[in-house]
C-alpha cells in the first residue's frame, strides 16, 4: 500500500469519528434548548417578561439570562433563574440536561410536582427550589444523583414524608426542607449523609424523639428542628458533634435534662432550647466549656438553681478577630434564683431577658456603666429589691426598660430621663414612691423624645401629676399611671396629639374632668375610675369618635348626661356607674350600636330608660340604677 493509499485509511475512519461527534454535540445543544423552551411556554402571561423576551430560538442558548455554558462540552452547565417572578410548572423535559451541575430556581411562583425525570441529572450538585408554591411529595431522587451537595426545598408545600432514600446521596452536605407540610418521624437513615454540614427541618409537623444516629454525623455544623412536634429527650449521642456551631431545638416539646455531653462541644456559637420542658441545673462550668458561645437561649423551661457566676466569662476567642462577648441572653420563664452583677459588665451585651423566674437581690450600684451596647433589657416579673442605680443612664443606648412586677422601692432617678432612645419603659406593680409634690422624674422623662410606653401604674407615688406631663412628644401613646396622685389632672395631659391610651385609675385626682380630652381624637382606651372626680361630664366628650373604652366608675361626677355622648360610636364598653350623674338618660345613647357593656348603675338618673336603646342591638350587658325608686333595669339583647 502506498503512502497516498495509508493515510486515506487512516484518516477517513477519524474524519467519519469528528462529524460524528459533531452531529451529537449539535443534537445535544438542541436538547437542551428544546428543554428551556417547553419551560418557557409555562409561563403565564403577566410574569417572567425578562425571561419571555430573551430566551429565543433566535439567540444563542449560552447567551440567555440565567444559562451558563460549559466552554468544554457547550453544553448547559448551570440555570440560576431565581427571583424572576417565575410561574407555572417544571417539564420533564428538564431531565435532558445532562450536562447540568447547578440548578436555582427559588424565590418564584413555580407550582405542581417536581417531576421524576430530575433524577436523570446525574452531575447536579446543586438544587434549590426554595420559596416556591409546588406541592405533592418531594422525589426520590435516592442514588441516582451520586454528586449533590446543597439539596434546598425549604418554604414551599411539600407534603408526606421524607424518603428515606435522599440518605444515598452520600456527598450531601445541605438539607434544608423548613417550612413545608412534612410529617411523621425523622428518619433514622439521615444518619448515613456522613458528609452533612448543615440540616434544617424547621417548621413542619414531625413528631417522635429525634433519631440518635443524626449525632452520629460527625461533619455537623447547624442543626435546627425549631417548631415540630417532637419529643422525648435530647440523644446523649450529641457529644459527638465536635464540629456543631449551631443548634436550634426551639419549641419543639423536648423534656428530661439538658444533656451534659452539650457543653462539650467547643465550637457551639449558638444553642437555642426556649420553649421545651426541659429541667436540671446549669452547670457552674459553662462558659469554659463553651468558650465559643454567642447566643444562649433556654426560656420557657423547668429549669431550676441559679444563674452560673462564670456567665460572664463567656466570649468569641480572640482568632474569630475582635474579642466581642455575649451579645443575647434569653432565660425568661424558669426557676432561676440568682443573677450575677458581673453579666452587666459584658459590654457588648444587647439583650438580657429573665422575666418571669425567681431573681432575688438588688440591682448592682454601677449597673449601666459597662453595658454601652445594651438595647433590651427585660427584668420583670421577679423578686428583686433595692432601687433603680442612677448609673443606668451610662446604657445610653437602651430603647426598652421593664422592671414590672417586683419589689423595687425608692425613688425612679432623674437620670432615666438621659435615655434619649428610650421607647418602652414599664416600671408598674413595685413600691416606688415619690419625695416632692410634683414627680420629678415625670419631668424628666419629657427630654425621652422616642418615648411611646409608659407605664408606672400601680405603685406608691403621691403629690400632684406636673403639668409638664404636657411636653411630652408627639410619640407617646401609652400612659399609665394608676397610684396615689392627688389635685386636679392638669390640661397638658391634652397636649399628646397621639396618646391611644390613658389610664391614672384608682388615683385621688379631684376636681374637673378637663374638656379638652375631647380634643385628643387619638384615644382608644380613657381610664379615669377610681378618682375623686366631682364635675360634669363635658359635651365636648363627643369629639373622641373612635374611643373603645370610656371608664369613669366610682367618681364624683354630677350633671346630665350630655347629648354628645352618643358621638362615640365606636365605644364597645362605657362605665359611668357609682358617680351623682342626674337626669334623663338622653336618647342620643341609642346609637352606640358597637357597645357590649354599659353601666349607669348607682346614679341618680331619672325617667325611662329611652326607647332608642332598643337599637343597642351589639349590646350583651345594660344596667341602670335609678336612685329615687331604686329600680334596676337589667337588659340581656
Amino acid at each position: 500500500m502506498d503512502r497516498t493509499n495509508l493515510l486515506l485509511f487512516i484518516s477517513c475512519p477519524m474524519i467519519h469519528m469528528f462529524i460524528s461527534c459533531l452531529a451529537t454535540n449539535i443534537l445535544n445543544i438542541t436538547t437542551d434548548q428544546s428543554a428551556l423552551i417547553v419551560f418557557k411556554s409555562q409561563f403565564e402571561h403577566n410574569h417572567s417578561k425578562v425571561l419571555a423576551r430573551n430566551w429565543s430560538s433566535d439567540t444563542p442558548i449560552c447567551s440567555w439570562i440565567g444559562v451558563t455554558c460549559s466552554s468544554h462540552h457547550q453544553r448547559v452547565q448551570a440555570i440560576n433563574v431565581s427571583n424572576m417572578d417565575l410561574s407555572g410548572i417544571i417539564p420533564p423535559q428538564f431531565g435532558n440536561l445532562s450536562f447540568l451541575v447547578s440548578l436555582d430556581m427559588s424565590g418564584n411562583k413555580l407550582h405542581g410536582n417536581l417531576p421524576q425525570e430530575l433524577a436523570r441529572l446525574k452531575r447536579l450538585k446543586f438544587i434549590s427550589f426554595s420559596f416556591n408554591r409546588f406541592s405533592g411529595k418531594i422525589p426520590s431522587f435516592s442514588e441516582a444523583m451520586p454528586n449533590l451537595q446543597h439539596l434546598l426545598l425549604g418554604n414551599c408545600s411539600f407534603s408526606g414524608s421524607i424518603p428515606p432514600s435522599l440518605s444515598n446521596i452520600s456527598k450531601l452536605e445541605t438539607l434544608d426542607l423548613m417550612y413545608n407540610l412534612l410529617e411523621g418521624m425523622i428518619p433514622v437513615e439521615i444518619g448515613n449523609l456522613g458528609s452533612l454540614k448543615s440540616l434544617s427541618l424547621r417548621g413542619n409537623k414531625f413528631s417522635g424523639p429525634i433519631p440518635a444516629t443524626i449525632f452520629n454525623i460527625s461533619t455537623l455544623e447547624k442543626v435546627d428542628f425549631t417548631y415540630n412536634s417532637l419529643s422525648g429527650e435530647i440523644p446523649a449521642e450529641i457529644g459527638n458533634l465536635a464540629n456543631l456551631e449551631s443548634m436550634d431545638l426551639n419549641n419543639v416539646g423536648l423534656n428530661g435534662p439538658i444533656q451534659s455531653f452539650i457543653y462539650n462541644i467547643s465550637t457551639l456559637q449558638s444553642l437555642y432550647l426556649g420553649g421545651n420542658n426541659l429541667t436540671g441545673n446549669l452547670p457552674m462550668e459553662i462558659c469554659s466549656q463553651l468558650p465559643s458561645i454567642q447566643g444562649l437561649y433556654l426560656y420557657e423551661n423547668r429549669l431550676t438553681g441559679s444563674i452560673p457566676r462564670e456567665l460572664e466569662n463567656c466570649e468569641i476567642p480572640s482568632e474569630f478577630g475582635n474579642l466581642l462577648n455575649l451579645e443575647t441572653l434569653d432565660l425568661q420563664t424558669n426557676y432561676l434564683t440568682y443573677i450575677p452583677a458581673a453579666i452587666f459588665n459584658i459590654s457588648t451585651l444587647k439583650s438580657l431577658s429573665v422575666l418571669e423566674n425567681n431573681i432575688t437581690g438588688s440591682l448592682p450600684s454601677t449597673m449601666g456603666q459597662k453595658l454601652p451596647s445594651l438595647r433590651e433589657i427585660f427584668l420583670g416579673q421577679n423578686n428583686i429589691t433595692g432601687s433603680i442605680p442612677d448609673s443606668i443612664s451610662n446604657a445610653s443606648r437602651l430603647t426598652r426598660l421593664s422592671l414590672v412586677a417586683n419589689k423595687l422601692t425608692g425613688r425612679i432617678p432623674n437620670s432615666v430621663g438621659e435615655l434619649k432612645f428610650l421607647d418602652f419603659l414599664n416600671l408598674g406593680q413595685n413600691g416606688f414612691t415619690s419625695e416632692a409634690s410634683e414627680m420629678s422624674f415625670i419631668s424628666s422623662l419629657t427630654r425621652c423624645r422616642h418615648l411611646r410606653n409608659l407605664w408606672v401604674g400601680r405603685n406608691s407615688f403621691s403629690g400632684y401629676l406636673p403639668e409638664s406631663i404636657g411636653n411630652f412628644s408627639s410619640s407617646l401613646e401609652q400612659l399609665r399611671l394608676g397610684n396615689r396622685l392627688s389635685g386636679p389632672i392638669p390640661d397638658g395631659i391634652c397636649h399628646l396629639p397621639n396618646l391611644g391610651e390613658l389610664t391614672m385609675s384608682n388615683n385621688k385626682f379631684y376636681g374637673p374632668l378637663p374638656a379638652c380630652l375631647g380634643n385628643d381624637t387619638s384615644l382608644r382606651y380613657l381610664n379615669l375610675d377610681s378618682n375623686e372626680l366631682n364635675s360634669s361630664i363635658s359635651p365636648t366628650i363627643g369629639g373622641l369618635r373612635d374611643l373603645l373604652e370610656f371608664n369613669l366608675f366610682s367618681n364624683f361626677l354630677s350633671g346630665p348626661l350630655p347629648l354628645e355622648i352618643g358621638n362615640l360610636k365606636a365605644v364597645t364598653l362605657m362605665d359611668l356607674s357609682m358617680n351623682e350623674l342626674s337626669g334623663s338618660i338622653p336618647s342620643t345613647i341609642g346609637g352606640l350600636s358597637n357597645l357590649i357593656n354599659l353601666s349607669l348603675a348607682q346614679n341618680r338618673l331619672q325617667g325611662p330608660i329611652p326607647d332608642s336603646v332598643s337599637n343597642m342591638f351589639r349590646c350583651a350587658l345594660l344596667t341602670i340604677i335609678t336612685d329615687p325608686s331604686k329600680r334596676q333595669f337589667l337588659l340581656l339583647l
